[in-house]
C-alpha cells in the first residue's frame, strides 16, 4: 500500500464468524476490535478482545488482544487493571516498540498509571517523532494524534 494515509482501518475488515479458530481469523478479529475503539465503541472493543483472548493459543494473537486490552482499560480509568495488562512479559515488548500508537498507548500507561511525567514526555515524544512517518492507515493516525493531544492537553491542564 503506497499511501496508507488515503484508507481507513475498517476498509479492510471483513466479518468472520466468531466459531472460526486460526491465527488468520484470530488478527482479522482483533483488529475488528480496534475499529470498535477508533469507532469510539469500547464495550464491543472490549468483547471482541476479550472473545480472542479466551479461544487462542497463539502467543501473537493474545499479546495484541492484551495490548488493546490495556488500551482499553486507560480509556476506562480502570488503572488496576491496565496495571495487570502492561506488567505481562508480551504486552512490556510491544509497549517498548518506537511506533507511534504503542507510544502514545505507553504514554498514557506512564501517565495515569505509573504518574511519571518523565517518562510520559518520553513516550509522548516519541509518539510526535514517529506519526509523520507512521504507517498507520488514516482512522488509526487520526485517532491517536487526537488520543495523544488530549494527553497533552491533561498535562498542561494538571489534571
Amino acid at each position: 500500500m503506497l499511501a496508507p494515509q488515503e484508507y481507513d482501518l475498517k476498509d479492510f475488515i471483513m466479518s468472520v464468524d466468531e466459531d472460526v479458530r486460526g491465527s488468520f481469523a484470530e488478527s482479522v478479529q482483533t483488529l475488528q476490535g480496534l475499529v470498535f475503539i477508533l469507532d469510539d465503541n469500547i464495550e464491543l472493543a472490549k468483547q471482541q478482545f476479550q472473545s480472542v483472548l479466551e479461544k487462542t493459543d497463539n502467543p501473537m494473537s493474545k499479546t495484541s488482544s492484551q495490548i488493546y486490552l490495556l488500551q482499553v482499560a486507560l480509556m476506562e480509568g480502570d488503572n488496576k487493571k491496565a496495571e495487570e495488562y502492561a506488567s505481562i512479559r508480551g504486552v512490556k515488548s510491544f509497549l517498548s516498540i518506537k511506533t507511534a500508537d504503542m507510544q502514545v498507548i505507553q504514554a498514557w500507561y506512564q501517565f495515569k498509571v505509573k504518574k511519571d511525567v518523565v517518562q510520559t514526555h518520553k513516550a509522548m515524544k516519541i509518539a510526535r517523532q514517529k506519526m509523520n512517518s507512521s504507517r498507520m492507515l488514516r482512522d488509526e493516525k487520526i485517532y491517536y494524534q487526537n488520543w495523544l493531544a488530549e494527553l497533552e492537553k491533561e498535562l498542561t491542564e494538571g489534571v
